[in-house]
């Protein structure tokens, strides 16, 4: 089709490209492809969302990586204020966390109700992906803590296991 002067960036009634549609969908080819002829990565959908967040939302890692490497942005927010990493934390998807954090996914964005991507985790109850996000240098500045919301969801295993061993500063708190 593209071949037949198909137009590669045309959205749908939902604002879906080809190349969305194709990256929701796992087409890793397909998503090249698209890519090789000059598809665009920034176009948002109604949700605005973009292909790199029906990828990481789909937990299609490989889909993630292409986009990455062609120099998809990994730091954009949807209408509600959502990063990438920080939906791919509250899906549990553990690959696709230490696929963004590996290429310097920022962790200290927040959505509009002030959660960073380790509250998403922690409140969805997803402690290997709790567990990736949490490191020695984690902070939250402004943002909800995440024991607050492991404990807002019942989830005692994140709680018992990983937030009692981690110390905040007193400006954090």
């Amino acid at each position: 089709m593209l071949n037949r002067g198909a137009r590669m960036d045309i959205e749908n009634i939902l604002g879906w490209t080809p190349i969305y549609a194709a990256a929701e969908e796992h087409h890793v080819e397909v998503v090249r492809g698209l890519l090789i002829r000059g598809a665009r990565m920034d176009i948002k959908n109604e949700d605005g969302c973009t292909p790199i967040y029906a990828a990481v939302r789909q937990s299609h890692v490989e889909v993630v990586r292409v986009l990455l490497n062609c120099g998809a942005k990994m730091d954009i927010k949807d209408k509600k204020g959502w990063t990438p990493i920080c939906a791919a934390a509250k899906e549990g998807h553990v690959e696709v966390v230490r696929e963004l954090l590996n290429r310097g996914a920022r962790m200290d964005i927040k959505n509009e109700e002030f959660w960073a991507p380790i509250c998403a985790a922690a409140r969805e109850g997803h402690v290997k992906v709790f567990r990736e996000l949490l490191n020695p240098g984690a902070r939250f500045p402004g943002a909800r803590k995440p024991e607050h919301a492991a404990s807002q969801s019942g989830h005692i295993e994140v709680v018992r296991d990983e937030c009692v061993n981690f110390k905040f500063t007193s400006s954090e708190i």
